[in-house]
Parts: C-alpha cells; structure tokens; sequence
C-alpha cells in the first residue's frame, strides 16, 4: 500500500478491490524459520479470526520435517474444509542446488492446496521454482486429476512489489523486484479473489467449492509445455483467471 511519496500506489495488484489481511506466522525476517505451531496458529488466526477467503501462503518446508510439520498441514486442512481457498508457494532451491532437485515443499505438497510455480517473461520455468514429486518406482503415478503438484504457473522473476522500509540492493525501499515462488503465488491469489468477486456464493462453503475453483483454474490454465498434459515443474500451465470465470 506504500505510495514511495508520489501520493498514490506505485503498484496496481491483481485484485485491487480485495481486502487484504497480513498475518506473521514467521517471527524473523525473510529467511528465517518459525515453529510448526506459530504458522499453524497464524493459518488458524486468519480463518477463524480474520475471517479469509482465500490464504496465500510464502513459507515451507520439506515434507514431514520441522519447522513446518503436522500442526502446519492440520492447519491448512481445516481452512479448506471450511471453504478457505489455499495457495502456497511450490518452494525455491537453496543457493547452490537445480530446481530439478528440489521438491514442492509442505505445506503445498497438500493434495487440496494449490501450488504455485515461478516463471520468467518468456514463460521459461525459473531454475530455482521445486519440482513435483508426481510419479513412483517404475513410472507408476501416484498423484491424480488436478491435484498433481505443482498445479500452476505464474509470474515469478523480476516481480515489482511491497517491500516496506527494508534493504533492497542497498538501499531502503517502498517496493524491491525479486524472484521466487513466493512472487508468483499471489498471482494466483488474486485470481482466486477475482473469481470470489463475481461469485460471492462460493465463498466459504465446504470443500467441494473449493475443488470447484481449483479444477476451473487447472483446467482453464495455459499449457507451456503443449501436449505434455500435467508438466512436473511447470504444472497444467499458466493461470489464466478469465478463461477459469467462464468456467465456473
């Protein structure tokens, strides 16, 4: 929401009429860790005291091992029984690894969640956005229709946003350009925010309208990779939130 002096905001956000709420999960900074509990109870805090329609979460970790473990992944699934849309970050490789040794983090390994890959302007998967894991020994899948990980594509190098009074490149800034899977979830977000829009009566129900949205934007999604169906690191393609509201 910063206005870098000019009076008005630098940055027009891809649902702007969405009220947005901020909920700290994670006590330090951007590469810190919090405990499995303080991001559970932050998911919980956002649902149940914030009332969210739709969670768009920047933070995981390897499935099953702490910091973020059960109480996390709990967390997640009582906001989608509860109709609570949830998009998370696919995860980013650490310095020095390929994002094809990376692996969709917790807590958007969830079957119901949905994971969001990075790309660049020329639609190329950026090299440090995870991988699904979406296959077994001998080819065998183990992953179906439309919960095969990550699910999405969205804008994710080089993206402008809020950076509120924090070093960015030396300087303290209003809004910094980064990179990550965390850039690119809240395309998705807001697109699930655009669809909750134009139809309130899906907001919020139980489970199955959350499968609703999260099937229209899979299969309205633009593939990448054409003919390849589900890409384990592209997903089903680019979201494409017009061509998801004819759907639903």
């Amino acid at each position: 929401q910063g206005d870098g002096g000019l009076g008005k905001p630098l940055v027009r956000g891809g649902a702007p009429d969405a009220a947005l709420i901020h909920v700290k999960g994670i006590p330090g900074g951007p590469n810190e860790s919090g405990s499995d509990g303080e991001v559970a109870r932050a998911i919980d805090q956002a649902v149940e005291q914030h009332r969210a329609d739709v969670l768009v979460l920047s933070l995981g970790a390897e499935p099953g091992l702490l910091p973020l473990g059960r109480q996390t992944e709990d967390a997640v699934n009582r906001a989608i029984d509860k109709g609570v849309v949830v998009v998370a970050a696919a995860g980013n490789a650490r310095q020095g690894e390929s994002g094809q040794e990376c692996q969709v983090k917790s807590p958007a390994n969830l079957p119901r969640v949905i994971a969001v890959a990075a790309v660049d302007e020329s639609l190329r998967i950026a090299d440090f956005s995870c991988k699904g894991q979406n296959r077994g020994p001998l080819g065998l899948t183990q992953t179906e229709d439309p919960n095969k990980k990550p699910e999405l594509s969205a804008p994710g190098v080089n993206i402008v946003g809020p950076w509120p009074n924090r070093d960015c490149a030396g300087r303290v800034a209003t809004y910094c350009s980064l990179s990550g899977t965390s850039q690119a979830a809240p395309f998705v977000g807001a697109a699930v925010a655009l669809i909750l829009e134009e139809n309130p009566e899906l907001k919020r129900k139980d489970a199955s309208t959350v499968k609703r949205i999260k099937t229209a934007l899979v299969e309205s999604a633009q593939a990448i990779q054409p003919g390849t169906g589900h890409h384990d690191r592209y997903g089903y393609g680019l979201v494409q939130v017009d061509q998801a509201l004819d759907r639903i």
